[in-house]
């Protein structure tokens, strides 16, 4: 189920994360989806996540990618619940 629907129907999320370098490089993995497309904002990132990565019920680890730094910020687990 779509969840922060944008007007465009796809559903988006933000991350607030200070000190990140901004890089068009840098990227979230959202479970097993790597999501290069952010937009990088003065509080963080904000990025659409494609409806394939939310499909299946189940633990999504978020995570953000630096890569000026080679850094890795664990933002934590987004649970997609089954369909009832």
């Amino acid at each position: 189920m779509p969840f922060n629907v944008q007007p465009n129907g796809q559903s988006a999320m933000w991350i607030s994360v200070s000190g990140l370098a901004r890089s068009p490089s840098n990227y979230v993995k959202f479970g097993s989806t790597k999501i290069a497309e952010l937009n990088n904002e003065p509080f963080g990132v904000t990025f659409v996540v494609p409806a394939e990565s939310y499909e299946s019920p189940g633990d999504k680890r978020v995570t953000i990618f630096e890569a000026e730094t080679g850094r890795t910020i664990d933002v934590g687990t987004f649970k997609v619940l089954p369909a009832n």
